[in-house]
């Protein structure tokens, strides 16, 4: 609890610049790729380049005191739980600022709208305070990204333990491996 309160208070003072070092993609799997259209000739670039992106936001996490996760959150299985209680339909609205008919008429619908527009699967890096650990990261962290993200002004539930997943992301230094065998998703290296 008092680690989680740590966690907390450094990420409150800290939340926009924690969240300018996050959000690049971890996930570089085919799957991915052939999701964005790319083709099988540009695969190698795009691979590099996110990983790219992913490691200089890895880097800057670091250099600014944090610690850098993946997170991987199933969004249909988060938007299921949540629950929607009380009465707004009287409540004054004014946060689309369209003026063409197009805005919902209350907070509730307009959070409905903005939830649902997320991928089914959230796989990205997130930049931490150094005092946050796994839960912490998804009780306080990624719970006030996704919100700042979505243009609210509040921060949403967390997800359930078994809708959320963080590991965090060390460079290859500070690891203590003699050998490795590296590969991308699904591409064998479990059954050498």
């Amino acid at each position: 609890q008092k680690e989680e309160e740590e966690c907390r208070t450094q990420h409150a003072g800290r939340a926009w610049e924690f969240a300018a070092l996050s959000g690049a993609s971890t996930s570089a799997g085919v799957a991915a790729a052939a999701a964005e259209g790319v083709d099988a000739l540009a695969l190698d670039g795009w691979v590099a380049h996110r990983f790219e992106v992913a490691e200089a936001q890895h880097r800057a996490c670091r250099e600014n005191g944090g610690r850098y996760w993946e997170t991987e959150m199933n969004t249909m299985q988060y938007l299921r739980a949540l629950q929607f209680e009380g009465e707004f339909s009287g409540m004054h609205y004014d946060g689309c600022g369209a003026h063409d008919g197009s805005c919902p008429s209350n907070i509730v619908d307009d959070l409905k709208a903005r939830l649902e527009l997320l991928p089914e699967l959230i796989r990205c890096g997130l930049c931490a305070p150094q005092s946050c650990e796994v839960d912490d990261v998804r009780n306080v962290v990624f719970r006030r990204y996704l919100a700042m993200m979505l243009h609210l002004d509040f921060d949403l539930p967390p997800p359930n333990a078994d809708e959320f997943q963080a590991k965090e992301l060390l460079p290859w230094a500070d690891l203590q491996v003699d050998f490795v065998i590296g590969g991308c998703d699904h591409c064998g290296t479990t059954s050498l």
